[in-house]
């Protein structure tokens, strides 16, 4: 949709609906199908763009079909975690690490055939592989034996405008074991060693946080092991994410699961993930469509 903005938009005055502080800088960006339509919006006339055809109401805005009700396509808004991702050692200035504020959609497991594995090459490519997961092909638009339809209409192509996509870094994401342990243990788990971890980093666009990434308290994490109302894990789910799977806790101050792009140690049909009370001391099973959260790199122009 050609009117959607393409600048990163520095949000003053941002209210957090997962925690309360003025330590964060939010930003919006992009736009995703997030708040049903109010009573007494009509939509009309529609265009595509990526996997959504948008209906425009007659309140101007645009809105995403899903089953049988409509949800206002509305800015993304992203918690600035760093804006020194992927510094050149030593130095302070890097890429601009954006953490995804609310649980965008669900829907989209990790892997989507459970208990089966796949062979390229030589090499045996088990369900909780990152590289070869659906969720980053959905995430980023590549191909995927088991969806065709998510080439070129991923998220990255549908939540962002071409002229918005060429402000988002590629990045070299890590893969390795100690990227599937804490922040403050990269042993902790199995002495280190982790089956399911791939020494080969992925090149990605839009990516999951892994379990270090997600307990690293330079970016306001807590341990892993923490949880409760105020952990910076939490996430609410929006009324799109609800609509197609992913969970929402009842108990207030609590969110839902959000997926990790660490595999686990001691199952080869096991994921991290983040528990509804921010707990990343979990796992779940790859087919599991409840998840939410989306994470990505970009840079400001």
């Amino acid at each position: 949709v050609t009117v959607f903005p393409k600048e990163v938009k520095v949000l003053t005055g941002y209210t957090s609906p997962n925690h309360t502080g003025s330590e964060w800088t939010y930003v919006a960006f992009g736009e995703w199908p997030q708040t049903i339509k109010a009573d007494g919006v009509t939509v009309g006339e529609s265009e595509e763009m990526g996997m959504f055809t948008y209906y425009l109401g007659d309140d101007s805005n645009y809105y995403v079909k899903h089953s049988d009700k409509y949800y206002k396509v509305e800015p993304i808004v992203w918690r600035v975690l760093t804006t020194s991702y992927k510094a050149p050692e030593g130095g302070t200035v890097g890429e601009i690490l954006l953490l995804a504020e609310k649980i965008l959609t669900g829907g989209v497991p990790y892997y989507d055939v459970y208990n089966v594995n796949r062979t390229v090459g030589e090499a045996t490519i088990y369900p909780n592989n990152y590289e070869h997961s659906a969720v980053r092909a959905w995430l980023n638009g590549l191909k995927y034996e088991y969806k065709e339809d998510y080439f070129g209409k991923g998220f990255l192509q549908t939540a962002f405008t071409a002229d918005a996509q060429s402000l988002i870094a590629g990045t070299s994401v890590d893969n390795s074991a100690a990227s599937t342990n804490p922040a403050s243990d990269p042993n902790l788990w199995e002495n280190g060693e982790n089956p399911y971890a791939s020494d080969t980093p992925t090149t990605d666009n839009v990516f999951l946080l892994s379990e270090k990434e997600a307990t690293n308290s330079e970016y306001g994490f807590d341990e892993y092991n923490g949880y409760g109302t105020g952990n910076t894990r939490i996430r609410v789910t929006t009324d799109y994410a609800k609509a197609t799977g992913a969970y929402q806790s009842s108990t207030p101050g609590y969110g839902g699961w959000w997926w990790l792009r660490s595999p686990s140690y001691f199952y080869e049909n096991n994921a991290r993930d983040i528990l509804y009370n921010g707990s990343a001391d979990f796992n779940d099973l790859v087919d599991d469509t409840r998840m939410g959260a989306l994470f990505r790199l970009c840079q400001f122009p």
